[in-house]
């Protein structure tokens, strides 16, 4: 009979694949101390220990310093025992998230002694502690060791290395999420010496955060001003990425303002923002929306600018450029949209209630972007189209990153560009990097995959025996050997269980059990089928053969010769690529049976 070619699954291994992402921060608070930190905001103490018997104090101070720069100088005056100098300050972090920090500093030792003993060091360390309310609590330490040139290990150790005489920063540090939203966070930096002169200088702080935006409501009076912190609930002027809210009353701009890309205003109820100052300025990156027919946006005496960005919702609310004063301006580079018609309800003539943008005598509209249809340009009105400044496609590559490159600073990066395997970069912009080559469901580059080239290859292909290629990837390719065996047993129900000797590879294996299953499929005018599809045979030393026995019964009697095929797959050994024939003959109502397999197996070649 004509055996199928089979394929066996024998191992299966698991890769953890780690991706990294870029996060950017806002700058909540940044000193460049370029002036003496005293006069800056933070306070200065000091602190004196003795170091063994020596009962000689101390003295240090803080003062400035242009040694790389502009640098704040934590410096020893005295001599043998040690100080502690510290500088600190409070900082808001309402409205961040995501609290880190950055420093940045060198050792600055120079002189005699340095000439003498090799900038040794032997104890000083910087440190940051933070006090999220509770006390302060040790965030960072000795920036030798943070910037791998300390060779001993402990805070205090010794160095034979010279430190960071250059300029250099740790990157942005973590703290804890008591950092968030945190009014009074408490930042604390001090330097710790025992040895003269070996001075450090801080040349940098930052601290940096993940903007939360906060929804905040005009709530002062009808014509009160923006810039009022209690014009608005929570109290504080809105910051770019907040979510603003004007209902029923008149805000008045007189300053420069910006709606972030993730900023929004609404307006609702007869609300109305005014730009309303000579050379002020309201920037719209994010999106502005308008509820109600009496909701309006004046253009007064200052300028609004609805950006490249910026997306304008007028439904029946409007845009009013005026002409008081110096006169008011607009200019669209957005998208505005709006569904006033222009033609009044009942029919009389078209007011100005009835359009969706209105440009008074003395204001100026000028457009590169998108407009509903309803403008009304009155006399002494003036609208111009301008070019667009909105450079949609920054790195040329053809694909517009507002609605499908997926890195607008690349131009190999767009949808169809060719993929680069297992770089971790998708190219083609479909969400993914290609890692599957061959297209076989196996990732290579590091995965299951031992040959991403072929898509033949791969774990649970079709081993072929004695080709050299390992194609389960396995790590082995299989060498055919003789298999023979002989087995009786029973049948109980759906099961049997039978006991007999094998020879594997001129090897012999007595008093192996099997075990298994086995279904009886009667058809009319054909053999019947008989499979056993998960026979176990156990060898009782750990290793374990599972086969599969497919055949027809092709005489009038059903207890008749079995010719089949034999599929013996997993355990230890490895085996795979069987392929054989031989009998069973049942006996006594099908409970008895006796039975012989021959055949090859594969076995690795090791």
């Amino acid at each position: 009979m004509n055996n199928p070619f089979l394929g066996i699954i024998f191992a299966i291994f698991i890769i953890f694949a780690f991706s990294t992402s870029k996060a950017f921060a806002d700058t909540i608070f940044i000193d460049d101390f370029s002036m003496d930190p005293s006069s800056n905001g933070w306070s200065e103490t000091s602190s004196k220990f003795q170091v063994q018997v020596f009962p000689i104090t101390a003295t240090g101070q803080i003062v400035p310093a242009t040694v790389q720069g502009t640098e704040a100088r934590f410096e020893k005056t005295g001599l043998v025992s040690g100080i502690k100098l510290n500088i600190d300050r409070t900082i808001d972090t309402t409205g961040f998230s995501n609290i880190s920090f950055d420093i940045s500093g060198f050792q600055d030792s120079g002189g005699a002694y340095d000439a003498l003993f090799g900038d040794t060091e032997p104890h000083n360390a910087l440190r940051v502690e933070v006090d999220y309310g509770s006390g302060f609590v040790l965030v960072f330490t000795d920036m030798q060791k943070w910037n791998g040139v300390e060779d001993t290990v402990g805070e205090n150790a010794g160095s034979s290395i010279g430190g960071n005489l250059i300029n250099t920063a740790t990157g942005l540090i973590p703290l804890s999420a008591l950092a968030d939203n945190n009014p009074n966070l408490k930042i604390r930096i001090s330097w710790t010496t025992t040895t003269l002169p070996n001075d450090f200088l801080l040349d940098n702080f930052e601290l940096t955060g993940t903007s939360v935006p906060v929804t905040k409501t005009y709530i002062g009076p009808s014509n009160g001003d923006w810039e009022l912190d209690n014009n608005w609930s929570p109290v504080g002027v809105p910051n770019q990425d907040d979510d603003i809210v004007i209902t029923n009353t008149l805000a008045n701009i007189k300053s420069d303002v910006t709606i972030g890309p993730s900023g929004s205003i609404t307006f609702d109820l007869d609300g109305n923002l005014r730009v309303n100052n000579p050379g002020s300025i309201l920037t719209i990156q994010g999106t502005v929306v308008m509820n109600n027919n009496k909701d309006d946006l004046f253009a007064r005496e200052g300028t609004i600018i609805n950006d490249c960005t910026g997306s304008i919702t007028l439904d029946q609310g409007q845009v009013i450029v005026q002409g008081t004063g110096t006169g008011g301006i607009f200019i669209n580079h957005g998208i505005i949209t709006g569904t006033l018609t222009g033609v009044p309800t009942p029919p009389e003539l078209p007011s100005s209630n009835d359009f969706n943008i209105v440009i008074q005598s003395g204001g100026l509209f000028q457009n590169s972007g998108t407009l509903p249809s309803t403008i009304l340009i009155q006399p002494g009105g003036t609208f111009e189209t301008i070019p667009s400044i909105c450079n949609t496609d920054v790195d040329g590559d053809g694909f517009d990153p507002n609605v499908d490159d997926c890195d607008d600073e690349d131009a190999s990066i767009h949808p169809g560009a060719q993929e680069v395997p297992y770089d971790g970069i998708d190219q083609d912009c479909d969400g993914f990097d290609l890692t599957d080559v061959d297209g076989d469901g196996f990732d290579g580059g590091g995965g299951t995959d031992c040959n991403d080239n072929d898509a033949s290859i791969h774990p649970g292909a079709q081993e072929v025996l004695d080709d050299g290629i390992d194609q389960n990837c396995d790590g082995f390719d299989l060498t055919a050997v003789d298999f023979s065996g002989k087995f009786v047993g029973r049948f109980n129900d759906d099961s049997f269980n039978a006991i007999g000797k094998y020879m594997i590879d001129g090897k012999k294996f007595k008093r192996v059990t099997s075990s298994g299953h086995f279904n009886i499929i009667e058809q009319e005018e054909v053999c019947n089928q008989i499979t056993m599809p998960d026979v176990v045979i156990d060898f009782g030393n750990g290793n374990t053969l599972t086969m599969e026995i497919i055949g027809d019964v092709c005489s009038k009697k059903f207890f008749s010769r079995l010719s089949g095929i034999c599929i013996i797959t997993g355990g230890t050994g490895n085996f795979a690529n069987s392929e054989g024939e031989g009998e069973i003959n049942l006996h006594s109502g099908r409970k008895h049976f006796v039975g012989k397999l021959s055949g090859t197996i594969g076995i690795p070649v090791v």
